[in-house]
């Protein structure tokens, strides 16, 4: 245990000898004893953050792949670990700048627009009738004002997503911490579990590591904190963009669960997507 002695300023007793200070030194006395205080008070969350950190030994490990360093855990194949977080990193790079170059009205088009148009219709669309063609007038009208909305709210979404990821922002989590994998913050900080518990701490597959990772990016995505509908329908278009681009080959979680640091990944938003 560490004991930290913090004295406080004396100045104000000794100011009380002299009844003749000036105004002015007053004032700067007073100051200097409150940057004093404020930089006791700092140093002390600072020790505390130290000591409350994780036990576990990491270090930088600069990879090849992109010349990024990235803090890893100190084990032999850090250097494998560093490098997985790089080829992911890569991958979630060009995922974001097809979502800038595209732009909400190319992904809305080659992504939503087939589902929005199909919710719109429902079975409305297969009446002949006159009424049936006032409700497909109906049902364009409803169609475009979703369009619209959904752009806009889309547009807002991508502009959020490119701001806030941070390819430098990667790291490895420890076997102490709270969650697998996490960000702080919509991406200040973006902390991967890489390593199989079950299996003498092997380093998980890149493409399982991809589908965590674009779930992280979806975080980056929404809004919302949580995962709200609005983030399953983000994580589901994110997956869709990467396996379009072939950043990530899809795995049907449901049918086929796969261990992933000491949990189980049983679902996907992606139903029969090969």
């Amino acid at each position: 245990m560490i004991i930290i002695i913090y004295q406080l300023p004396i100045t104000k007793t000794l100011k009380h000898q002299n009844t003749k200070t000036p105004k002015h030194q007053n004032t700067f006395i007073i100051m200097f004893d409150i940057i004093e205080i404020v930089i006791g008070i700092v140093l002390c969350i600072v020790i505390y953050k130290y000591f409350e950190s994780s036990s576990y030994d990491v270090v930088f490990v600069k990879s090849p792949v992109n010349n990024r360093e990235y803090l890893v855990r100190n084990l032999p194949d850090k250097q494998d670990a560093a490098d997985l977080l790089a080829r992911v990193s890569l991958k979630l790079e060009n995922l974001v700048e097809i979502m800038k170059t595209q732009g909400a009205d190319g992904i809305y088009t080659r992504y939503l627009q087939v589902d929005i148009t199909k919710e719109s219709a429902g079975d409305k669309s297969t009446d002949t009738s006159n009424q049936g063609l006032t409700n497909a007038v109906a049902v364009n009208n409803s169609t475009e004002k979703l369009g619209q909305d959904m752009k806009l709210k889309l547009k807002d979404e991508i502009a959020q997503l490119v701001a806030n990821f941070n390819p430098n922002a990667f790291s490895e989590t420890t076997p102490d911490a709270k969650y697998t994998s996490y960000s702080v913050n919509k991406g200040e900080k973006i902390v991967f579990c890489l390593r199989d518990k079950k299996e003498g701490e092997a380093l998980v597959k890149e493409n399982i590591m991809t589908f965590v990772a674009i779930h992280e990016l979806a975080h980056l995505m929404t809004k919302s904190v949580g995962h709200e509908p609005e983030f399953w329908n983000n994580f589901k278009l994110l997956l869709r963009v990467a396996i379009d681009n072939n950043l990530y080959k899809n795995i049907d979680f449901n049918t086929t669960p796969k261990d992933y640091c000491g949990v189980k990944i049983t679902d996907t938003p992606l139903k029969n997507v090969g």
